[in-house]
């Protein structure tokens, strides 16, 4: 199943829809977290690869650091989804 195709069925569904983000929500899942009526996300922290250090976990869009357009579908999505202030962050930082 395409990635579109998955978020217009979450989008479409009749009943309220809940992410549960438990850990890092990266890309894709970025936006089938948006796609549901709420969001839940724990605060907490990873190890990182050298397991001395540890990183938050986050949200985060990488496509806009690597200076990808974001599809028409997934722009669609986040203007929907994000208030102003958040979709102007998220587009300027890619946080």
């Amino acid at each position: 199943i395409s990635s579109y195709r998955l978020f217009a069925r979450v989008l479409a569904l009749g009943v309220p829809t809940i992410a549960a983000i438990n850990g890092y929500a990266v890309g894709a899942g970025f936006f089938l977290a948006l796609c549901c009526d709420h969001r839940i996300m724990v605060k907490g922290k990873a190890s990182t690869a050298n397991k001395k250090s540890q990183a938050d976990y986050f949200l985060r869009l990488p496509e806009l650091d690597l200076k990808m357009p974001l599809s028409p579908g997934y722009t669609a999505i986040a203007k929907c989804k994000l208030p102003k202030r958040a979709l102007r962050t998220t587009v300027l930082t890619a946080k």
